[in-house]
């Protein structure tokens, strides 16, 4: 519980300081046994993709994904079609390797995402915003009370985002 108390506190300090997203990242790993997380944006007008904070992620994919990488993240298609504080398992990297292969050998291979959950957390006609937990390839799926206690979280990342 206390952690979960943590998570939520770290949201609300994130909406006054924008470099604390990265500290949110690191809870919601801990709190979730993931080995690393992200906050995701996609900007329609601008088309333009990045993380707003993330942990886990080596240094040069979260640099490569900011110089373009990221237009070949699947994520955002799976999760625009979710209702936004609907948290899901959305990629099971298995599964997903041979109907995306370029988004499972230039994103999910090398950062060792076996299991991607996620959840929207904002989404109109400018922007989507949604976060993602990530567990490793020899790792066990999310289970639904994890997805559960993720969909928790949503009113708080939705106030502190806006």
């Amino acid at each position: 519980m206390n952690s979960l108390l943590n998570v939520i506190g770290d949201i609300y300090e994130a909406s006054f300081n924008p470099a604390h997203w990265n500290k949110v990242a690191s809870g919601l790993c801990q709190l979730f046994n993931a080995h690393s997380s992200g906050i995701f944006m996609e900007d329609y007008e601008y088309k333009n993709r990045d993380i707003i904070g993330s942990y886990g992620l080596p240094k040069a994919s979260t640099l490569a994904y900011r110089l373009g990488l990221a237009k070949y993240d699947h994520t955002f298609q799976l999760q625009a079609a979710t209702a936004p504080g609907q948290a899901q398992q959305l990629v099971d990297a298995q599964k997903i390797k041979t109907t995306h292969p370029i988004y499972y050998r230039l994103i999910l291979k090398p950062n060792n995402v076996g299991f991607l959950s996620a959840m929207g957390i904002y989404k109109n006609a400018e922007w989507h915003v949604g976060v993602a937990l990530h567990r490793a390839f020899n790792a066990t799926p999310f289970s639904v009370e994890e997805l559960k206690t993720l969909e928790l979280l949503y009113p708080h990342f939705k106030r502190a985002l806006r």
